[in-house]
């Protein structure tokens, strides 16, 4: 998955295959992971550098964008801020957040 990396560099203990813990700590870190993904995103300069990036299990599941890869790296980007939303929220609340792998 394109943003699994980030949720698996954020807490040694994910399970891609079951529920997560996350605490402020990890989603702090997750915070950062998810900001450098999206960086990443913001410097593609080309189809063929958006496709190296998503990989082709994303173009199989999600279509290639291939006339409108800008608009694939946007939607990316958006959720990519949905999630850092959801993280803000958890550590303001002074919760935990659950992540399922799949």
């Amino acid at each position: 998955s394109i943003l699994a990396e980030c949720f698996q560099d954020s807490n040694e203990k994910f399970n891609y295959y079951g529920p997560t813990k996350f605490s402020k700590a990890n989603l702090d870190i997750l915070i950062g992971r998810l900001n450098e993904k999206k960086k990443l995103f913001s410097s593609l300069s080309s189809y063929s550098d958006f496709l190296r990036v998503v990989g082709q299990v994303f173009i199989d599941e999600y279509g290639d964008f291939k006339e409108d890869w800008k608009e694939g790296i946007k939607k990316l980007e958006e959720i990519i801020e949905q999630l850092k939303v959801l993280a803000r929220t958890t550590i303001k609340d002074n919760k935990c957040l659950w992540v399922l792998g799949i």
